[in-house]
């Protein structure tokens, strides 16, 4: 399921692996790795293993975010 909103996204991969996807490009990042996208674009992050994932994701946007929480 894509997930599109104003603002930029960063993402901090803790634990586990993802695959992140963002508009016609894919990628995995494993714990330690981060990266950053234009919210504007579809994009989505899901788990790729049965292990446990978690990532801390921070949002920026100069308007009010009550349609993506």
């Amino acid at each position: 399921m894509n997930n599109m909103h104003k603002g930029e996204e960063c993402h901090l991969v803790l634990e586990g692996k993802i695959m992140a996807e963002q508009g016609e490009d894919s990628f995995i990042v494993e714990a330690g790795d981060s990266f950053s996208w234009n919210a504007s674009v579809p994009h989505f992050a899901k788990n790729v293993t049965d292990e446990k994932a978690v990532v801390l994701i921070s949002v920026y946007s100069d308007t009010e975010l009550n349609d993506v929480l």
